[in-house]
């Protein structure tokens, strides 16, 4: 066994060269030391300053030089990899970000009774069957009752009008009648429109016809120079009216429940520059049958 002369010897040499590397012989020499080293009795009370054996602060320091010798060889980076100018790898925040908002993930918006609205996506359960549509910029509803909803851009007298037909008004008496049979039919024999011949068309998975044209002269206006063409719901009198300035292109398609209107009537002189707009309108409504 080394003793204790040895090992002062041995310790103070290596830390006068400094080498790099911990000898094994070293290494065993300061374990054996220090396991054979006896321990003084903890003692309890207040604390004193002790002085330390030279040969313990040797070991101690050399346990300390060959530990940190070990960490930095650790740290050396292996196999070519160099990790300087490396992007930091950021830590996980406590929670994730949220997503931008986007007409699509603001969802569908109940359209209101009545006012102004902003540009979006509605849904209205006013008319059978419920049905989505869009208007890309700012809308005015006029009306949301049971059976019809009148829509139009905001500030414009430009329309777009839904509704149930459960009836349809006399043209010579102003009474409600029940539907007939056939009533595109009906529409192109109402000697207040003057309308060319109906065409098919299909709208938010719907299928009908469509007719477009004015108001004649033969036409019969109430009291407010309306001509009312449906009865819209059992539940109230409420009807689809076409006002004297305006033109017309009236869709009637089939729903499960009746004929369901669907009605592009801005004012006469501005239908040509509303139609792309309102196109683009019933291009984004489905109906949910």
């Amino acid at each position: 066994m080394t003793n204790r002369a040895d090992f002062d010897r041995i310790a103070r040499d290596w830390l006068a060269e400094g080498p790099a590397e911990l000898s094994d012989r070293v290494l065993e020499a300061a374990l054996e030391e220090v396991h054979l080293t006896r321990q003084r009795r903890v003692m309890h009370g207040p604390w004193r300053n002790r002085s330390m054996p030279n040969s313990i602060r040797i070991a101690i320091a050399a346990a300390l030089v060959a530990a940190v010798g070990i960490a930095a060889f650790a740290l050396i980076p292996r196999g070519g990899q160099n990790n300087v100018g490396a992007s930091p790898i950021p830590s996980p925040s406590g929670s994730s970000p949220a997503p931008s908002a986007s007409p699509t993930a603001a969802g569908v918006v109940p359209l209101p009774l009545t006012g102004r609205a902003d540009a979006g996506t509605y849904r209205t359960d006013a008319i059978d069957p419920p049905l989505t549509f869009t208007w890309e910029t700012g809308l005015d509803i006029h009306l949301a009752n049971p059976g019809i909803v009148v829509t139009a851009e905001a500030g414009l007298a430009r329309y777009i009008v839904l509704a149930n037909a459960v009836a349809v008004v006399d043209p010579a008496t102003g009474d409600r009648q029940p539907l007939p049979a056939d009533l595109v039919a009906w529409l192109e024999d109402h000697p207040g429109l003057d309308a060319g011949p109906a065409q098919p068309i299909s709208i938010g998975g719907l299928e009908g016809q469509v007719i477009e044209g004015t108001l004649s002269e033969a036409a019969a206006f109430d009291s407010d120079g309306r001509l009312s063409l449906f009865g819209v719901s059992d539940e109230t009198s409420d009807t689809f009216p076409i006002a004297a300035d305006q033109a017309f292109r009236i869709a009637v398609l089939t729903g499960s429940g009746g004929p369901v209107i669907v009605a592009i009537t801005p004012r006469a002189d501005l239908f040509d520059d509303f139609l792309p707009t309102a196109e683009a309108i019933l291009a984004t409504v489905e109906f949910e049958e």
